[in-house]
């Protein structure tokens, strides 16, 4: 079972979805066939199968994966348990981008709580829950509160993850398009700096309109040839 979810664990970072959920289908096929099925392996694979369906762009199955993470994570693990907030996280993401907020304000606001109940509010779990929580507050137009999160999680994220970690890297883009929504153009120019020399592979970033306040200014100009590989 670990073997199988090492191996999609590493063809999900390789961007193999589909060669990557033969594995985590493999392993919870062993798990469910095992003389003991509540293995607490099992919420963790669902989730991983969350992600390589959402990679493939198949949301309905995404969505059963999470579900049936956070029901075995809830029944083998209990409630406030990390697999069921990493559930709910994703769950949450998909509630967001299908402009359920609602829903993806109450899955956030439960993955925080579990998350600084399991692990501190200065940590990094706690940390990605605040930015899923910022960007809940910037997809509804209070960019105010979101920057309030985001400036959370990058406290904690510049003090625990490398500087070219994904999750520092989000953050820092983040920032930027709060800031220069709000008028702060060097906040933002300096955010979208930390992002972009720390690996921020960005091609849409000239069409995006929370930074077309930038548009024209050198400094971003060059900056977006970096991100967008000179496009």
């Amino acid at each position: 079972v670990q073997a199988f979810e090492a191996l999609g664990r590493l063809e999900l970072d390789t961007g193999r979805a589909e060669a990557a959920l033969g594995h985590f289908d493999a392993a919870r096929d062993l798990i469910l066939a095992s003389p003991s099925p509540d293995s607490p392996q099992l919420p963790s694979i669902w989730n991983s199968a969350g992600v390589a369906y959402t990679q493939l762009g198949d949301w309905e199955a995404a969505r059963r994966a999470y579900g049936e993470g956070i029901a075995s994570g809830e029944r083998i693990l209990g409630s406030d348990s990390t697999p069921v907030a990493e559930c709910l996280l994703n769950l949450g993401y998909m509630d967001l981008l299908e402009g359920n907020f609602e829903d993806a304000a109450a899955r956030f606001t439960r993955a925080y709580a579990i998350h600084e109940k399991n692990h501190g509010t200065e940590s990094s779990q706690a940390a990605y829950a605040a930015s899923r929580l910022g960007l809940l507050e910037h997809y509804q137009g209070n960019y105010e509160g979101a920057q309030r999160y985001f400036e959370q999680a990058m406290a904690t994220q510049a003090r625990l993850l490398p500087s070219d970690h994904p999750d520092l890297v989000e953050t820092h883009c983040n920032l930027a398009c709060v800031n220069a929504v709000l008028g702060h153009p060097d906040k933002a120019l300096q955010h979208l700096d930390l992002a972009v020399s720390n690996g921020l592979n960005y091609p849409q970033i000239r069409e995006d309109g929370d930074l077309s306040s930038l548009h024209g200014n050198p400094e971003f100009e060059r900056l977006a040839d970096l991100a967008s590989g000179g496009r």
